[in-house]
């Protein structure tokens, strides 16, 4: 019973821990997914002020980094690398309908 408990209790930290909010300071959602020092780092979603995605993918200390996806007014504009927040490497960049317009390396060439 004591081990049950003991697990229970480490997973409820856990979620204390690497599951966490952070918020505009006029109160709107900013950030949903892990952290570490209060910091993005890991799994998570960014969203403007209005509450559409902006960016959802993996993050390291408090930048986008990693594998993620660029969202403009909820439409999907980039699924691919990123590094310190920017594209760059390999990756799909898509028009303002969603549509897919290119697919390769060296997609900073390619996003203004």
């Amino acid at each position: 019973m004591i081990k049950k408990n003991f697990i229970l209790l480490i997973f409820l930290i856990s979620i204390n821990i690497f599951a966490n909010e952070i918020y505009y300071n006029t109160g709107e959602l900013m950030y949903s997914g892990e952290t570490k020092y209060g910091a993005p780092n890991g799994i998570g979603k960014i969203y403007n002020k209005e509450g559409f995605l902006i960016y959802e993918g993996e993050f390291k200390n408090g930048y986008p980094e990693g594998k993620g996806k660029i969202y403009i007014n909820g439409i999907i504009r980039y699924e691919g690398e990123m590094v310190k927040g920017n594209p760059i490497g390999y990756g799909k960049i898509y028009d303002s309908q969603g549509k897919l317009i290119y697919e390769g390396d060296k997609v900073e060439k390619y996003m203004n």
